[in-house]
């Protein structure tokens, strides 16, 4: 067992309505739809709890009534699953220092409930540590970004350098996994109540040091009804630790 990912929290933003993908999941959060028999946040789950992770904080929201009951009433043993209930919606950001008050960690893993992509945890955590930067974040290259946030960095020191908004016309380039590594001392010092962590915290972070994992592949975000079904039809292409996918 890793210790560092024994004694990590991890945080899943599970609090999104999902407007986009309403035509094709109805009545339940986005993080909850069902993909081949159980739910996408679940599949998250799996993944870092083969990976070592014992500690979650679900950040809920929208319908979070349908994620806390799911979960207590089907338990995970040898896992800690805490619930952040956001009575108001609190943006990303709002959401991340929410949940982080729930279980203290010098380190917080942070995931967005919607999309994910294949990485070595450990390996990310490790190269961040001995960089000279205060957190990290997955990056994942794509050949064309532009349904996505592109980050631009170093590519020797991996320091993120630039943020770039959605464009058309981007063309390829490293987009925003939307996995990060924060310190407790930093979600701290971020404002209370509603924010968009992209717009608030990732300016903040870029002036501390950010570090950009590229080590990553098969993201997929299941924002977008093509998306989901891709998922759908190829659970155990995305999701490999779960067993029978």
């Amino acid at each position: 067992m890793n210790e560092k990912l024994d004694s990590l929290v991890c945080v899943i933003l599970s609090g999104g309505k999902g407007t986009r993908l309403q035509s094709v999941v109805q009545d339940v959060p986005k993080p909850m739809a069902d993909i081949s028999g159980e739910p996408f946040l679940s599949l998250l789950l799996t993944r870092m709890i083969a990976q070592g992770v014992r500690k979650f904080v679900l950040s809920v929201g929208y319908k979070r009534d349908v994620i806390i009951n799911y979960y207590r009433e089907n338990p995970i043993a040898g896992v800690d699953i805490q619930f952040a209930e956001e009575v108001e919606p609190l943006g990303t950001g709002g959401g991340i220092k929410n949940a982080a008050s729930v279980l203290d960690s010098s380190n917080y893993l942070v995931l967005n409930g919607d999309s994910t992509c294949a990485a070595d945890i450990s390996d990310f955590i490790e190269s961040v540590e001995q960089s000279d930067q205060a957190a990290g974040v997955l990056v994942n290259h794509q050949d064309d970004c532009a349904r996505y946030g592109q980050i631009v960095f170093d590519p020797v020191t991996h320091r993120s350098l630039e943020m770039k908004e959605k464009n058309p016309n981007a063309g390829a380039g490293y987009i925003n996994a939307g996995v990060y590594l924060l310190p407790r001392d930093f979600i701290a010092s971020l404002p209370n109540g509603a924010f968009s962590f992209e717009e608030v915290g990732f300016p903040l972070l870029m002036e501390n040091g950010l570090y950009a994992y590229g080590n990553t592949n098969k993201f997929i975000d299941i924002g977008v009804p093509e998306d989901y079904y891709a998922v759908c039809a190829n659970k155990s292409y995305y999701f490999p630790e779960v067993e029978g996918a």
